[in-house]
């Protein structure tokens, strides 16, 4: 049941949608004498800068309210809204005393603002008003004393803003700290926590604080992609049941990768198979994070909707369809995923598509601010192969716009016969210099038993050993790992994935994908599983 603020977004529902969809002509203009600023001390009553952040708290609501400056879009702020209700992304554009809003994301993109449309106004004097396309607005109170759990605060503006049909919400700010208290009464919510982030990067305005730079030293997260083995059964009992499994051997990261023409198998009609609706059930259940790749480019070849499979990259038909795919993903994947990638090791399809690498790029910049506002923990991505580490370069357009580097890792020969496992320290470096000043997320990682790739079930082993003291040596700088598979594959699946791959009859290909897991096909412990099982356990104490 919704509390009274319900009542309250319901009319901030009616408010926004009126502004993204731009329907009223432009009415802004201010009411009352301006304040001079030596009458209020020349604050700052919303200080924008990339990283900053509010959190509020209400004693009748268990979700906070958060208010958070994410990147820049030119000369405005981007600055993300969450709440229990509903979620909205601006873009704002301080003029003066003055806050503008020039854009507007409520999951549909971002819709074009008129022109000098006011939003909040600080320069006026208490009881003044004035009218713009999104609602009235009105100094409702200055100078009063607040307190919040924060602190007390009485350098304040309140601000009301009136929507079409009368109602009202209250904003109240503080001179220099910014937003310390939404409503009015005992429900309000009050500052509980802020933090002041860094200016904005030359490099990159648009990109937001790297949540998981701040770690703390904290472990890497560890995953495991939990394939059931032959005698577990089948459909999401057995999934759940192998997810259970990873689990209690130290797993702290979920995986999964729907393809987009499987999740969408006609136009507008959504559906996730049983293993993907297990990863969110097991995330609520356990309350564990989720590493998400939605891939719309698999490896070597678009795994799109037939309907759109032929659009150019930079169609914008193409991206708010990716944008409803996003907004369609269950509630459970937006709650928990903390990495949303969008294509899965795509240099396999541009290292012979290259001329569509910049229309891609404008793909991810047209749907990059969905996947922040529908997964608002989540950070942003683009998956390669470690084979494009080397090659980086041709891609800045598209990695410019990530939060970090991701790539997958098979230390493979040409022929798929395995490399040996002490080349893994210099791969892991190409990976790391590759990422730049970005933490690394390995999507995928593993090592094929199979002796005719010239390997074994010992050099396996070994090669976990390797991968969990270097997770270990460089846990500032990579965020997680997850390790495929957790057991061998069905025959079955392997000649299936042979055929979509486009290498039916290549026999190492198969003896590789057959022979990754680190429990054999009937479920019984490779030395592998003993090496993953003590090490995700030790760092999963670490945490």
């Amino acid at each position: 049941m919704l509390h009274s603020h319900g009542r309250w977004f319901a009319r901030l529902i009616v408010l926004l949608s009126i502004a993204s969809a731009a329907l009223l002509p432009m009415l802004s203009c201010t009411a009352g004498a301006s304040v001079s600023a030596a009458s209020q001390g020349g604050g700052n009553y919303l200080p924008l800068a990339v990283g900053n952040r509010w959190e509020l708290r209400s004693r009748n609501a268990q979700e906070p309210m958060v208010l958070e400056v994410t990147g820049r879009s030119g000369d405005a702020f981007v600055v993300r809204w969450i709440n229990p209700f509903i979620q909205a992304t601006f873009r704002f554009r301080l003029d003066g005393a003055r806050v503008l809003l020039v854009g507007l994301d409520m999951g549909q993109g971002n819709a074009p603002i008129p022109s000098n449309t006011v939003y909040w106004d600080f320069g006026l004097n208490q009881g003044a008003r004035w009218k713009s396309p999104v609602g009235d607005g009105e100094i409702a109170d200055r100078g009063s004393r607040v307190v919040t759990p924060s602190g007390e605060y009485r350098d304040t503006i309140e601000v009301r803003t009136i929507d079409k049909d009368g109602q009202s919400m209250y904003w109240t700010f503080a001179s220099d700290v910014g937003l310390i208290r939404w409503g009015r009464g005992r429900d309000a919510y009050l500052l509980s926590s802020r933090r002041t982030g860094p200016p904005v990067s030359d490099r990159d305005p648009a990109r937001p604080p790297s949540r998981a730079s701040s770690s703390g030293g904290r472990s890497p997260l560890i995953g495991m992609d939990a394939t059931p083995h032959e005698n577990s059964g089948a459909g999401k009992r057995a999934k759940l049941a192998a997810l259970r499994q990873a689990y209690d051997a130290g797993m702290t990261l979920l995986h999964i990768a729907p393809k987009w023409n499987e999740f969408e198998r006609s136009q507008g009609q959504f559906d996730l198979n049983d293993d993907a609706d297990a990863i969110g059930e097991f995330a609520e259940e356990f309350d564990l994070p989720i590493a998400l790749n939605l891939r719309i480019v698999d490896t070597n070849q678009r795994s799109m909707p037939k309907a759109y499979e032929r659009w150019s990259f930079d169609d914008e038909r193409l991206a708010e369809r990716v944008r409803t795919a996003l907004r369609a993903l269950p509630r459970s994947y937006k709650r928990h995923s903390r990495i949303v990638a969008i294509g899965n090791e795509i240099d396999g399809y541009f290292s012979s598509h290259r001329n569509e690498i910049a229309a891609y790029a404008s793909l991810m910049r047209r749907v990059r601010d969905t996947v922040r506002s529908e997964f608002p923990n989540a950070q942003f991505t683009v998956n390669f192969t470690f084979s494009a580490a080397d090659d980086i370069d041709r891609y800045r357009e598209i990695t410019s716009l990530t939060d970090l580097a991701s790539f997958t890792y098979y230390p493979l020969n040409g022929d798929f016969t395995m490399r040996p496992p002490s080349e893994l320290a210099g791969d892991v470096s190409r990976m790391l210099e590759s990422a730049g000043d970005k933490r690394l997320y390995i999507q995928e990682i593993g090592f094929a038993s199979a002796k005719r790739l010239r390997s074994s079930e010992s050099l396996q082993a070994e090669f976990y050993s390797k991968v969990f003291a270097l997770l270990r040596e460089h846990r500032d700088r990579i965020a997680g790992a997850t390790f495929l598979f957790m057991s061998d594959l069905p025959r079955s699946v392997v000649d299936s994935l042979g055929t979509y791959y486009r290498l039916p009859n290549s026999d190492n290909f198969k003896a590789y994908l057959e022979t990754l897991g680190a429990l054999r096909r009937d479920g019984t412990p490779k030395p592998a599983w003993d090496v993953f099982r003590r090490e995700a356990t030790a760092m999963k104490a670490g945490r």
